[in-house]
């Protein structure tokens, strides 16, 4: 074969490698633009709906902390009256005399 035969048949599969690797291409992204676009939408629902929650959170956390120091004061309340009935004063102690020195 002569070189230039040899040359327009390169040519000839390099162009058609060309178009069905462009064309392979094309529909890859057809296929795969939705997809992202789908992602988007429900990556953008996901950061609300996480948003929510931790507001939620907040909340719980807030209303826990009311509800708890009332329950604190309360249970307070209750140990200081039952405390009350159970308390013993402490006796008083009797002071030591100190000896004075003798002379003998």
């Amino acid at each position: 074969m002569d070189e230039l035969l040899q040359t327009n048949v390169f040519f000839f599969i390099t162009s058609l490698a060309t178009i069905i690797i462009s064309i392979g291409i094309c529909l890859l992204l057809y296929f795969l633009i939705p997809l992202v676009r789908d992602a988007r939408d429900l990556v953008a629902k996901f950061r609300n709906a996480t948003e929510e929650v931790e507001g939620d959170f907040e909340k719980l956390r807030d209303v826990a902390e009311e509800e708890g120091a009332k329950t604190k004061a309360l249970l307070d309340l209750g140990l200081g009256f039952l405390g009350h009935f159970f308390y013993t004063p402490p006796k008083p102690r009797r002071k030591r005399r100190v000896k004075a020195a003798s002379t003998h």
